[in-house]
């Protein structure tokens, strides 16, 4: 009885978030990039962490329009004022120093290694890694000790637009593997024809562990912004409803 009230309730909230959005005229831009199924451009609600962006904001009477980018070119957009806020970035020491990150993660997910069957991959320390060619992709933070060690050269890093040109390298033999979030890399290799899905696998040990935040510029706007996204995504956590929208999309 306690988990039916628990979800009427937070079904109660997405409808709540819904019509607050369509009736209030404030809106404000956020970039992002496309990250199926998560955030998806082609899906009539952008994929859930982008639904719990929107009803997060829409419990405070905010509407989002969704921009479209390259994830460089997001977080430049959002520093340049093209854009209002941006979803859904690690927080990291450059970052927190230019921006500022919601107070409550909006996604929890981990980044583990996808790789060819036909070359067996295994690694436990990241001097394990210093073998092989790595793919990543342009604006990702992946941690700070992977990032640390392509920079000082000690990894292979072949950087790229987006993780779709990261499967085409990995099939085409250009990369070794690369770093995805469980739940975007299935997602990509399902989206593949069957023959090539069954090329790739992926190694259980995550890289890291990540949850994902709403960044603002640090000014007077971005402060008082960040501030209604908190009290609407506590709103949205405390009732149910976020873990709802994973689960249901």
């Amino acid at each position: 009885m306690k988990d039916r009230f628990a979800r009427v309730f937070a079904l109660l909230i997405g409808m709540a978030a819904v019509s607050h959005s369509a009736a209030d005229a404030e809106v404000i831009r956020i970039s992002t990039g496309e990250w199926a199924p998560l955030i998806d451009s082609s899906k009539p609600n952008d994929g859930p962490l982008a639904m719990v962006v929107r009803e997060a904001f829409a419990l405070q009477g905010v509407a989002v329009e969704y921009v479209y980018a390259p994830w460089k070119r997001a977080l430049h957009d959002l520093e340049t004022g093209e854009v209002d806020a941006s979803a859904a970035w690690r927080m990291t020491e450059a970052r927190a120093s230019r921006f500022l990150f919601s107070g409550e993660a909006v996604y929890q997910g981990e980044n583990v290694f996808f790789y060819a069957k036909a070359a067996p991959f295994d690694w436990q320390t990241l001097e394990d890694l210093a073998q092989y060619r790595i793919g990543g992709v342009r604006g990702y933070a992946y941690s700070a000790e992977f990032e640390s060690a392509a920079k000082a050269g000690k990894l292979s890093v072949f950087r790229v637009n987006d993780e779709k040109s990261l499967v085409t390298m990995l099939l085409a033999g250009r990369i070794d593997v690369f770093p995805a979030d469980r739940q975007v890399g299935r997602a990509m290799l399902d989206a593949l024809p069957l023959q090539q899905a069954e090329q790739i696998t992926f190694h259980p040990k995550p890289l890291t562990r990540k949850p994902l935040y709403l960044l603002v510029r640090k000014d007077e706007k971005g402060r008082a912004l960040i501030e209604r996204f908190d009290r609407g995504l506590r709103t949205l956590i405390e009732s149910g409803r976020l873990k709802q929208i994973y689960e249901e999309n």
